[in-house]
């Protein structure tokens, strides 16, 4: 009986207590994000930028790659004279929207408005493949396009080598090539290159310089040999990262250039907190 009556009281304090740590969060809970949205808006609009952003940041911690607020974080960015974080911030925006035209034209807005900056870099067919076809199209769309092609054109080249099989059996004419087939399939292929290229694509962690100049390095220490400078706002690879002590280094690869490696503080990924570019 002892038992049971203390069990009973674990009980109600636990419910009592529970639901007063429960009502801040509740009271929190209770203003939705178009609400925070709306206020961020408003700071914005009163040059309150830094109440605007650490609602946006807010907002994004709960519904994270929002394309509203990202373009909205990099817009304050732009006005913190942030550029490289404005881009950034975009980046993410095209990572997750690849086909939406208005954020590669704000990447390319906030290049310009860079100083221009000379680095050698070789032709690279695959970044020009990607940014004049993979970025234009989309990946739900080659996906479905390619399926629809691949039902149509097999069945027609099936039904071809069914009537060229029937005629060899009775000897009679042999059907003509289905052209109309065979352009389906190679539409097919082309579809199917295409969605692949966007895959592989997509497996890459790309950067964004965030400093003025970054130093490139031979190696994970600040006293390696400086290889060559990257710049603020520019695109690179990022293939691998490295903790030496309390830094973190990334070894990045710079399209179409050259390799090296740079603390992780002065490039954000794709993949990296949305905070990271105000930090």
């Amino acid at each position: 009986m002892n038992s049971r009556w203390i069990l009973g009281l674990l009980v109600i304090l636990f419910v009592v207590f529970g639901m007063n740590v429960s009502f801040p969060s509740a009271a929190v809970a209770s203003e939705s994000p178009e609400e925070v949205f709306s206020t961020a808006v408003q700071a914005i609009k009163k040059n309150d930028l830094d109440a605007a952003r650490q609602r946006l940041l807010e907002l994004d911690k709960s519904h994270p790659k929002q394309l509203a607020v990202l373009n909205n974080l990099a817009l304050i960015a732009v006005k913190k004279n942030q550029i490289g974080s404005a881009i950034a911030l975009w980046r993410q925006a095209q990572y997750e929207y690849p086909t939406d035209d208005t954020i590669d034209a704000s990447i390319q807005w906030a290049l310009k408005k860079l100083p221009k900056t000379e680095l050698s870099k070789d032709y690279d067919l695959w970044e020009s493949f990607r940014s004049n076809v993979l970025h234009k199209t989309s990946p739900l769309l080659t996906v479905v396009l390619s399926a629809i092609l691949m039902v149509i054109g097999g069945w027609m080249l099936l039904r071809w080598w069914s009537r060229r099989r029937q005629a060899l059996e009775q000897e009679t004419a042999m059907p003509s090539l289905p052209l109309a087939g065979i352009t389906i399939m190679l539409l097919f292929v082309f579809l199917s290159a295409v969605a692949l290229s966007q895959f592989v694509d997509r497996i890459d962690i790309r950067g964004t310089v965030l400093g003025k100049k970054v130093e490139v390095r031979s190696a994970a220490d600040s006293s390696a040999t400086v290889l060559f400078e990257i710049f603020e706002g520019m695109e690179v690879l990022v293939l691998d990262s490295r903790a030496v002590g309390e830094t973190t280094w990334r070894r990045i690869h710079y399209p179409g250039g050259m390799s090296g490696w740079v603390k992780d503080t002065d490039v954000m990924t794709t993949a990296d907190a949305t905070e990271r570019a105000f930090q």
